[in-house]
């Protein structure tokens, strides 16, 4: 009796290490670029990324855009998108700032991103460059994240810590870059699918 119990404990605890090891290896491979193909074209995919009104109809509820006007956002714009709140209410927290660093059309915006740490701590995450190609009616969308290094963390331990220090700092770097390279994935594919106007 107790070989069975032992058997089906052993068989459910390498299933959930083997998942858990699938989702980091989902996590962070990939490198620091998104590709997609969004079914927009290339003008309208670039005001979808640019326009403030536009932003507002797919970024989560409770979102602002800071100097508050209407038209083409302009360097040092500031998007507060909000957290995804539960059954489609308004959050009343900030996920990220997005302050705008360049916008060239039709083809360009870069942003650098600032989130806050459960304390509500301010710190810079990363920048994401958008580019932005026609591809017959649809747009190719790339994405390149820079990550800034967690904060204060990475100096201390290269110049005094451990292999193993290093080695867990740079896993959380990976896994960080590739939750933002994720959710970034999520929100281009969720404009490829909402209703056209």
């Amino acid at each position: 009796m107790w070989r069975w119990i032992a058997g089906l404990v052993g068989i459910v605890v390498l299933a959930l290490v083997g998942t858990c090891y699938a989702g980091y290896r989902r996590l962070t491979t990939g490198g620091n670029t998104v590709v997609e193909v969004v079914p927009e074209n290339r003008a309208r995919m670039f005001t979808l990324l640019t326009d403030r009104d536009s932003l507002l109809e797919w970024l989560p509820d409770g979102t602002t855009i800071h100097p508050e006007h209407h038209g083409v956002l302009q360097a040092g714009d500031t998007i507060r998108v909000a957290a995804p709140a539960r059954a489609g209410g308004a959050s009343g927290r900030a996920a990220q700032l997005w302050i705008v660093r360049d916008v060239k059309a039709p083809d360009v915006l870069a942003v650098e991103a600032i989130e806050f740490d459960p304390g509500g701590l301010a710190h810079p995450a990363f920048t994401r460059r958008d580019s932005l190609s026609a591809v017959g009616d649809s747009t190719r969308v790339v994405s390149t994240f820079v990550f800034a290094p967690l904060l204060g963390v990475a100096e201390s331990t290269l110049t005094n810590g451990s292999e193993v220090k290093t080695s867990i700092v740079n896993t959380a770097q990976r896994m960080r870059l590739g939750a933002a390279r994720m959710l970034w994935q999520g929100q281009l594919r969720r404009i490829g699918h909402r209703e056209s106007p």
